[in-house]
């Protein structure tokens, strides 16, 4: 095979490739910081489930609950806390369960990395798949003259296999 009939076959490929890595280039660009306290403060906010809701951050819900951890959050920012040791410090009050996004250290560190090695294994099991069907499709004999009329033979007639009553 030539070199420019392997390039055009792979073409495809490449573009998939490059559309691929825009999309996760322009997807992981963050939004820009928010600046004022209330902004920050909702921010933050947003990292932490509500207590009472189900499927609620503290930002979104109304709950007495999740006034008092706005206003944990906004006195800890005033006071020039780190977003980090307040939520720490929620964390610590309520359990590990209160935040939206586990740690990514320890155990926890798991949760990240187990999707993202089983999404590597499977995908390098159908890379190796597709070379493997590829190879074999290669190595497979030709069908001769012989064997295509055989097979026209046999399903046009009335005995064959490919005429079911």
């Amino acid at each position: 095979m030539s070199a420019s009939r392997r390039v055009l076959r792979s073409a495809p490929w490449v573009v998939i490739v490059v559309v691929a890595a825009v999309a996760l280039g322009i997807g992981a660009q963050r939004p820009p910081a928010p600046r004022t306290l209330e902004q920050r403060t909702l921010a933050l906010a947003s990292e932490v489930r509500c207590p009472v809701c189900v499927g609620e951050t503290a930002a979104e819900s109304g709950t007495a609950a999740s006034v008092a951890i706005r206003s944990e959050i906004r006195h800890g920012l005033a006071a020039g806390e780190k977003p980090a040791a307040i939520l720490a410090g929620i964390e610590a009050a309520y359990g590990p369960g209160i935040l939206e996004q586990p740690r990514t250290s320890g155990v926890d560190l798991l949760i990240w990395v187990i999707p993202a090695v089983v999404a590597l294994a499977a995908l390098a099991g159908l890379v190796v798949a597709f070379v493997w069907w590829d190879r074999r499709r290669r190595g497979a004999p030709a069908v001769s003259d012989d064997d295509r009329l055989l097979v026209a033979g046999l399903l046009g007639s009335p005995e064959g296999p490919g005429d079911a009553r």
